[in-house]
């Protein structure tokens, strides 16, 4: 069984409350929490995450939940949007043959750097979400990504919160009765905090969630071609499909680079520092991560938000996690099972996502109910 350690302010804010209703994440227990390392959690906790004997490696638990679970065949309605400079996104609805109206709970997933509302997990949360609380879930497509065509010279980034604030409006605007989420996933968790780093108490979602986002980028980036089985499996996968990304905006990166020299990029970074600092306006790819890093913006989050990964996660050297101002922080709760890998967490009690049931868990407090935001 695997301990589930939790990071939160427990002398200010409605931290330990909340968790009080989320029986997935903690199990009060009684001990004690010495102080003196930011490493400890903040409370002891007798909740446990329980994967499967043949999952508790995180590359099988990893291989699972992305290329053995069965895809979901569930009914969408797609919406095309024009952002402001012309570029194409689009929203996937999953209103369950419209048995969602307009003041069903509603979640907004942001998925993964590759992701979109056909992703497995996506689907999955989608599934678990309707299941528990009859929540609508509605997923943004990000610019070149789930069929969307190229329609600007911009693509995403970590730091592009404007695509997010875009659709915010266009959702508050088509369904303004319904209560409203956000959840993002690996690099939708990256633009979740930046938004969050901007808009202060003023975010229209009345709690948000962050599944297996990396912390500190540049970190993570050397974490995935630290090793062979990382550069294979994880770096190198998701430079071939940034390549390919890009590959898609043919000429309209001229200005950037050549064709040649996007195809001779061995790692995401190299992509980074050819295409996205000047496309964005950063002066160096690393200060381009030091901006867009999590762990620089947990401090700025003054509204409910909680985190959920794994100690074992490939993409995020646990290292790297700002555990102190997760437990200074009255608005931020960390999550963090020893087992889980990135976006797993299969439990092995019914082979489905122990972290969905969670995340949704928290977000059921705050039906009806915005919340109360430390400032």
């Amino acid at each position: 069984m695997t301990e589930i350690n939790l990071y939160f302010n427990a002398e200010e804010g409605d931290s330990q409350n909340l968790l009080k209703n989320c029986p997935s994440l903690y199990s009060p227990k009684e001990g004690l929490i010495r102080s003196d390392s930011e490493y400890l959690p903040s409370v002891i906790n007798g909740a446990t995450f329980d994967p499967p004997i043949l999952l508790c490696h995180r590359n099988l638990m990893n291989f699972y939940a992305m290329f053995v679970k069965k895809k979901l065949d569930l009914k969408k309605k797609r919406e095309y949007l024009y952002a402001e400079d012309g570029g194409m996104l689009s929203l996937d609805w999953f209103n369950f043959d419209d048995e969602c109206d307009e003041t069903t709970p509603t979640i907004v997933l942001l998925p993964g750097v590759e992701g979109s509302g056909n992703s497995v997990y996506i689907r999955y949360f989608v599934q678990n979400a309707h299941k528990m609380y009859n929540f609508r879930c509605v997923v943004l497509n990000n610019r070149g990504l789930g069929g969307n065509e190229i329609t600007s010279d911009k693509t995403y980034s970590f730091g592009k919160i404007d695509d997010v604030e875009f659709i915010t409006n266009h959702i508050k605007q088509k369904i303004p009765k319904a209560q409203l989420f956000l959840v993002g996933f690996s690099m939708g968790g990256i633009i979740l905090v930046n938004y969050l780093s901007k808009v202060g108490t003023n975010s229209p979602y009345s709690a948000h969630i962050c599944y297996s986002n990396p912390m500190d980028l540049k970190a993570s980036w050397e974490r995935l071609i630290s090793t062979r089985t990382n550069k294979i499996f994880y770096g190198g996968r998701l430079t071939a499909k940034f390549k390919k990304m890009l590959l898609k905006f043919g000429h309209r990166l001229d200005q950037y680079a050549t064709k040649k020299q996007i195809k001779n990029c061995k790692t995401a970074m190299d992509l980074d520092e050819l295409i996205t600092i000047k496309m964005f306006g950063y002066p160096s790819v690393e200060d381009y991560y030091k901006v867009t890093s999590p762990s620089n913006q947990i401090q700025n989050i003054k509204v409910p938000c909680l985190f959920i990964c794994a100690k074992d996660d490939n993409f995020i050297p646990w290292r790297s996690i700002p555990y102190s101002k997760f437990k200074s922080n009255p608005n931020t709760i960390l999550a963090m099972p020893r087992k889980g890998g990135h976006l797993g967490f299969i439990s092995k009690s019914d082979w489905e996502s122990w972290a969905d049931r969670a995340g949704i868990e928290f977000l059921m407090n705050f039906i009806n109910n915005v919340g109360t935001a430390k400032q």
